[in-house]
């Protein structure tokens, strides 16, 4: 089936391929895509094995019902000494095991199938989830990375506004000290 060799073929690929390209966030948002739209592809071959799984099943009891019946009719026939008519239905019980024996193969090969779909299911499941909370984790992390720089950002403002309020209380104080020297050098002089 197509199915699974594609879906070989997206987890044989990787992340790590992904995460060397320039924007490692889209290329996983996209391989997230391209495995929920092989998920919609699996799901609907999981729906139409199970559809084929209850008609064979049908089949099989319908088969086993007339087996019985061709079963029964046989003995009666033979009960009633109607050799011919006892053949008869002999044979056709007979071709009717052989068509079950084919159903049950059948079956069987199906079963199988709808098994590993359904394997291959929980696997895209899991993995699409797995995915989308380590997206959701960098996210947050990088949304803290983002939330530390501006503190330290408006940290670093904060110590250039401080130092430049104490480099105008310095010079203000330069300048109070000159008025006080000159201040003291006019009453010195008179």
């Amino acid at each position: 089936m197509g199915i699974f060799e594609r879906f070989k073929d997206i987890v044989s690929s990787g992340l790590t391929d992904l995460l060397d390209n320039d924007e490692p966030e889209e290329k996983v948002r996209e391989h997230i895509v391209r495995l929920s739209l092989n998920l919609a592809d699996v799901r609907k071959e999981v729906g139409e094995t199970n559809a084929l799984l209850a008609k064979i099943t049908k089949r099989l009891e319908e088969c086993d019902a007339d087996i019985e019946r061709f079963g029964s009719l046989s003995e009666k026939a033979a009960a009633a000494g109607n050799q011919q008519d006892t053949r008869v239905f002999l044979s056709k019980q007979y071709d009717l095991k052989k068509r079950r024996e084919e159903l049950q193969q059948r079956y069987d090969e199906v079963s199988a199938t709808s098994r590993k779909l359904k394997d291959t299911h929980n696997s895209l499941v899991r993995e699409i989830n797995e995915l989308n909370m380590r997206l959701s984790q960098l996210n947050s992390r990088e949304a803290a990375a983002d939330a530390q720089q501006y503190m330290n950002r408006a940290a670093m403002e904060r110590y250039s506004v401080d130092s430049q309020f104490d480099e105008i209380e310095s010079r203000i104080e330069a300048d109070n000290a000159a008025a006080d020297a000159e201040a003291y050098s006019y009453t010195d002089s008179q």
